[in-house]
């Protein structure tokens, strides 16, 4: 009985491990994502009048992440990462981040994500807005593009004298 389940188990090891050998000798390829990064850090005042002055300090956060295929780069992943701090008197500052574009050297719109999906973060205390997000979409360049992408986003205050600030944050698409 004891032999019969040493051979076994002998066995069941040498089968084991000729799926090892079998299976272990066929490389598996791996591919890193490399990324480019484009921030800003912005402060925006309004002046309301009867009401003072409100302020928006904002953090913005752009990313594309590529992966290199001879001649040319596949764009498969983009995120921001973005946080907002109002401090205000009466009118509280709306904080509104925009969709990812890709432009030519025209500065026509090449594609526009706008399918966005949260990803995890952490965020101190103190945003009126934060948040990160992901964009999946896949676009293929050549490396030596002149496409740029671009992150727009929006800071207003209703009853400001001006009440509407506009920032982006871009970057060249090219990696040569």
């Amino acid at each position: 009985m004891k032999n019969r389940k040493r051979v076994r188990r002998i066995a069941l090891i040498a089968v084991m491990l000729s799926i090892l050998g079998i299976f272990g000798t066929n490389q598996i390829q791996a591919r890193a994502d490399t990324k480019k990064i484009s921030k800003t850090k912005q402060t925006y005042l309004f002046a309301v009048p009867e009401g003072g002055w409100s302020s928006c300090s904002v953090d913005v956060v752009y990313t594309e992440y590529y992966h290199e295929t001879g001649a040319t780069n596949i764009f498969n992943k983009r995120t921001r990462w973005y946080t907002a701090s109002c401090a205000y008197a009466t009118e509280k500052p709306v904080f509104i981040i925009g969709n990812v574009v890709h432009r030519n050297s025209s500065n026509s719109i090449v594609k526009s994500f706008k399918s966005w999906q949260p990803t995890d973060g952490i965020f101190g205390g103190g945003y009126d807005y934060f948040g990160t997000e992901k964009n999946l979409d896949s676009v293929t360049y050549s490396r030596s593009t002149t496409y740029k992408g671009e992150l727009a986003y929006i800071v207003k205050c209703s009853g400001a004298m001006v009440p509407i600030h506009t920032g982006k944050v871009s970057m060249k698409l090219s990696t040569t």
